[in-house]
């Protein structure tokens, strides 16, 4: 497999990628850390919590999904591109 990416490229790439893999998994360590300390371990998995780091990871990828639209070279309507937004909102929600 050719690589067409220069070594400064791939190196960012790979940074932006180590740096989503740590914006993820930080809400969950806090998560089990604050109720390891705080409680029993039983409780990690019974916790309400848990919804509050979904929806994190959610306002992270909706970012993620607003920046790659935005970064990308094909012509986009904002008008569809809003209701698509919307929608994934209201249905989320």
């Amino acid at each position: 497999m050719n690589s067409t990416l220069s070594l400064k490229e791939r190196k960012a790439t790979f940074a932006e990628l180590k740096a989503e893999y740590l914006f993820i998994a930080i809400p969950f360590l806090l998560l089990i850390s604050i109720k390891i300390y705080i409680s029993t371990w039983q409780e990690i998995i019974t916790s309400p919590d848990w919804s509050l780091a979904s929806c994190l990871i959610f306002g992270q990828i909706t970012s993620k999904v607003s920046k790659a639209v935005a970064c990308s070279n094909t012509k986009t309507s904002v008008h569809f591109f809003g209701w698509y937004t919307a929608k994934r909102f209201l249905l989320v929600v």
